[in-house]
């Protein structure tokens, strides 16, 4: 039992880096999209939803809600988007709703 306990934890140790490396990727994202103007965002916007669309998937108003507010926080801050915001931001994109 405590080897299958020991595996456990050093998967979710793993998830929790993986996830972390997203997320930091995902901010850096938000930051060129804020930095570069609501043309770029508006194009951006575009692309991303063509690519929603040819797979067939239906969430992207749902996602894109998120990464527009996120844009608008990151604009308002000039990309400095303080830690504490950028945790609610990860609480809230890994909510499970559970």
């Amino acid at each position: 039992m405590e080897a299958r306990i020991a595996k456990a934890r050093k998967q979710i140790g793993t998830l929790r880096l993986a996830n972390r490396a997203n997320f930091d990727n995902y901010v850096e994202t938000i930051q060129a999209l804020a930095a570069a103007g609501p043309d770029a965002v508006a194009v951006a916007g575009r692309a991303v939803r063509e690519q929603f669309r040819v797979r067939g998937l239906t969430i992207f108003d749902q996602a894109q809600a998120r990464v527009s507010a996120h844009v608008a926080e990151a604009t308002e801050t000039r990309g400095a988007v303080p830690r504490s915001r950028l945790d609610k931001w990860l609480k809230d994109i890994t909510a499970t709703g559970a």
